[in-house]
C-alpha cells in the first residue's frame, strides 16, 4: 500500500501488547525525513472500579496514552467506547477520518462500518499463526496444547473473529521453560518490525482455510487448580500458560494443619519414573520435586500463600513442605 507522509493513524489496544508498535508508528518518518504517521486517536478499553475504594483501573494502553499525550507535537484523543453497537460510538470514530488503523488486543468487535472508515484498512496483529489460535487468548493456548511454535500474524480485518486475510506471519519457538508472560513480550517485540515491513511491501493477501482454524477461548481462573493425576508434561504446560496470570496453582497442609495455597509460575519436566501417588512429594530439601501420573515435575519458580515469589531452591529454605507430604485439590 501506498503510505504518504502524514498519514492519519488510529492505534486500538488495551495490554501493552501493542505498545512497542505503537511507538515504532509515531516515531516513523518518511525517506525525506518527514513523519509518517500522524496519530489522531488511541482506542482501548473503558477504566474499570477495582479494590476497596473502587478507584479507575486504566489499562496499560490508557496509561501509555495518557503519557505519550505529554510529549506526543499533535493533540490526539483517547477514547475508551464501551461498544460499537451505539451509532454515536461509530460516528465518532469516523469523524477522526483515519488513513490506517493499526489494532493488536483491543477486545472488543468492530462492526463493516468501523472497519470501512480507514482509506488503508484496519490492520491487526495476531499473536498466534493464524488459522490456528483465533479468539481472546492464543499466547495461553499455544502453551497449554503444548505447541513447539507460534508466531505473529499481521492481518487484514473483517467482520469475523480473526477470520481476515493474513498479510505476513512469522514463527518463534516456544521453549520447555516459556511461559505466557515472556511469549507475550517477544510477540510485542516482533510486532514493529513486522508490521512495517507488511506496510512497505504490500504482501498479496492470502484466504485463511478455514477447516484449520481453532478457537483460544478465554482463560478462565477455574482452569490454573493443577491436576496431579496428569502428566508432568502436561502440568508443567498448564504452568507456564498462566504465567504469571492468573497462576497455576495447588493447596498445601503447613506443619499446623492450615490449607494454604501455593502458586506456581515455573516447572521443569522430567521422564524420570515414581511409584508414589501423583501430588506426592518425593524431594524437598534442595529442590521440590512432585510424582505426576507420568514422570516428575520440579517446581522452580513458586510463591506460598503470604510469602513472597521465590525460587524453588529457596522455598525449601522455608520447610514448609516435607517429603512425603501431598498437594490437595480444594473444591473453588
Amino acid at each position: 500500500m501506498y503510505l504518504a507522509p502524514h498519514t492519519r493513524l488510529i492505534v486500538m489496544g488495551t495490554p501493552d501488547f501493542i505498545l512497542p508498535t505503537l511507538y515504532r508508528l509515531i516515531e516513523e518518518k518518511t525517506s525525506d525525513g518527514l513523519p509518517q504517521f500522524d496519530l489522531v486517536a488511541i482506542y482501548t478499553r473503558t477504566p474499570k472500579p477495582a479494590g476497596h475504594g473502587l478507584e479507575l483501573l486504566y489499562s496499560p494502553v490508557h496509561k501509555a496514552a495518557l503519557e505519550l499525550q505529554k510529549t506526543y507535537p499533535l493533540p490526539f484523543e483517547i477514547v475508551t467506547p464501551e461498544t460499537f453497537k451505539n451509532p454515536e460510538n461509530v460516528t465518532k470514530f469516523q469523524s477522526f477520518k483515519p488513513d490506517l488503523v493499526v489494532v493488536g488486543a483491543y477486545g472488543l468487535i468492530l462492526p463493516q462500518a468501523v472497519l470501512d472508515a480507514p482509506s488503508l484498512g484496519c490492520i491487526n496483529l495476531h499473536a498466534s499463526l493464524l488459522p490456528y489460535g483465533r479468539g481472546a487468548a492464543p499466547i495461553q493456548r499455544a502453551i497449554l496444547d503444548g505447541k513447539k511454535e507460534t508466531g505473529l500474524t499481521i492481518m487484514k480485518m473483517d467482520a469475523g473473529c480473526d477470520t481476515g486475510a493474513i498479510l505476513k506471519q512469522r514463527a518463534l519457538p516456544i521453549t520447555a521453560s516459556t511461559t505466557a508472560g515472556i511469549l507475550s513480550q517477544q510477540l510485542a517485540e516482533m510486532g514493529p518490525d513486522l508490521l512495517m515491513e507488511t506496510l512497505r511491501e504490500n504482501p498479496t493477501e492470502r484466504k485463511q482455510d478455514d477447516t484449520q482454524a481453532t478457537y483460544a477461548k478465554k482463560i478462565l481462573k477455574s482452569e490454573a487448580q493443577i491436576d496431579w493425576n496428569k502428566s508432568a508434561e502436561q502440568i508443567s504446560c498448564q504452568i507456564r500458560a498462566f504465567s504469571p496470570a492468573p497462576g497455576a496453582f495447588s493447596h498445601f497442609k503447613d506443619k499446623k494443619g492450615k490449607i494454604l495455597r501455593l502458586k506456581i509460575y515455573n516447572a521443569e519436566a522430567h521422564s524420570d519414573t515414581s511409584n508414589k501417588q501423583p501430588g506426592t512429594i518425593i524431594e524437598a530439601n534442595d529442590k521440590i520435586v512432585v510424582a505426576c501420573t507420568t514422570g516428575t515435575l520440579e517446581l522452580t519458580d513458586v510463591q506460598a500463600e503470604g510469602k513472597k515469589r521465590t525460587s524453588g531452591k529457596e522455598f525449601c529454605n522455608g520447610r514448609l513442605l516435607s517429603i512425603g507430604d501431598t498437594f490437595l485439590i480444594v473444591d473453588a
